[in-house]
């Protein structure tokens, strides 16, 4: 079995996040921010179609850099990952996109995670801007 590497595009957005809700449909952190343990279908199709707004709206953005595998024998895609450039120090610092989350997942238990995840990656980077970071 042989994959390429390629860069995603935003048609792309949907599978993958179909492929991330696969692979974190267990995960305790996702259950507990997105209360994906409880949600009805049409909640999860809320949060597809808000992740994946979220995917798209990043794309853009030249720090950030999203690649997938796709299955040279079949074309689909395997999998995803995501990583975030360093940016010029010219650059202005990057924007979490201004997409209103899902009003049924745990927002409290968001914003704690995000604030641990932004307070954790100053905390490692010490202000360096030259490292690559996956996301």
């Amino acid at each position: 079995m042989t994959f390429t590497i390629l860069p995603v595009d935003a048609s792309d957005a949907g599978s993958l996040i179909e492929i991330g809700m696969q692979a974190f449909a267990n995960d305790t952190l996702t259950q507990k921010t997105m209360n994906t343990h409880i949600a009805t279908k049409e909640q999860l199709a809320e949060i597809k179609e808000w992740r994946s707004n979220i995917l798209r709206a990043r794309l853009p953005d030249p720090a950030q850099l999203y690649i997938k595998a796709v299955d040279d024998a079949t074309g689909s895609v395997a999998g995803y990952t995501a990583f975030k450039r360093p940016r010029p120090a010219s650059d202005s610092p990057a924007k979490k996109p201004d997409i209103p989350e899902p009003s049924f997942i745990n927002h409290e238990a968001m914003k704690t995670f995000d604030d641990w995840s932004a307070a954790t990656m100053k905390r490692l980077l010490e202000g360096r801007e030259d490292v690559w970071c996956e996301l």
